[in-house]
């Protein structure tokens, strides 16, 4: 692997394992002490439509307690449930190590300067620091599978595998960026649509196993939801009811998202250059 793939590779791992941190959509932990009737903090969860808050001893949260935990208990204190060591996480850890902890979890309780001080849930992944991380991380796996297109199909010898409006979709795309100055030396197989890209890929027993799906039935299962997860990121739309366990697969499979992007990315940026 040549240095300029390295160096890439390297870049991308610092951007996407550094850039965004738990911390940026965390949000602040309502918290009670733990002798206030329990029927007083229950109201104002419901009122401010939260499931958890913390409880306090000593002025600091040392543990929490949920909604439905709180009814018919006397104080705060009656209710409240241990931290589980696994779901409290510091503010500076980083989203990808976040979210695979999320998955396996309610919500995360995020500490700040020793104690409890925030709460991530899914829905906090629907914020605009998630939202931008995950939308690089979908465009770095477009610019790798756009490299293994061209690697497995040079000379643009994958054109008989997609219909001929989606290829003339991809031409005339390559032909405005032209015209417009943006992709002099763009390839035709940059200008497929992420779902054309993937479906090429799978059609092949070598290439379906480079993309890590079991099959083409599985691969294409994926890719669907991939396109929906692009889609919904593209257009302001909802990412979790419906996305999670895609970008619980992201979040996993960070690293080699990263190395498939740059191995490929790299020398065509060479050649641009």
């Amino acid at each position: 692997m040549s240095d300029d793939v390295l160096e890439a590779g390297r870049r991308l791992q610092r951007l996407f394992r550094d850039s965004v941190r738990l911390g940026e959509i965390a949000t602040a932990l309502v918290s009670f002490d733990a002798g206030l009737p329990a029927a007083a903090a229950r109201s104002v969860l419901q009122r401010r439509g939260f499931r958890v808050a913390g409880v306090r001893e000593g002025g600091l949260v040392r543990a929490y307690a949920r909604t439905a935990d709180l009814l018919g208990q006397r104080t705060c204190g009656d209710a409240q449930r241990e931290f589980e060591p696994e779901a409290v996480v510091a503010q500076d850890t980083p989203l990808a190590e976040a979210l695979e902890r999320l998955g396996r979890h309610e919500q995360l309780f995020v500490t700040a300067f020793g104690s409890v001080a925030g709460i991530v849930t899914w829905s906090d992944v629907q914020k605009p620091a998630a939202r931008m991380w995950l939308f690089g991380l979908v465009t770095v796996l477009e610019l790798g599978l756009a490299g293994l297109v061209e690697a497995f199909y040079p000379d643009d010898s994958w054109a008989s595998l997609v219909s001929e409006g989606r290829l003339a979709k991809a031409r005339e795309l390559l032909g405005e960026r032209r015209r417009v100055g943006a992709g002099r030396d763009l390839r035709l197989a940059e200008c497929l649509q992420l779902s054309d890209k993937g479906l090429i890929l799978l059609r092949g027993d070598e290439t379906r196993r480079v993309m890590g799906a079991e099959s083409k039935s599985a691969g294409e299962r994926r890719l669907r939801r991939l396109v929906q997860l692009r889609d919904n990121l593209a257009h302001a739309q909802d990412i979790v009811s419906g996305d999670w366990e895609v970008i619980l697969t992201f979040a996993q499979a960070l690293e080699r998202i990263v190395a498939l992007g740059s191995a490929f990315g790299a020398p065509r940026r060479a050649r641009r250059g």
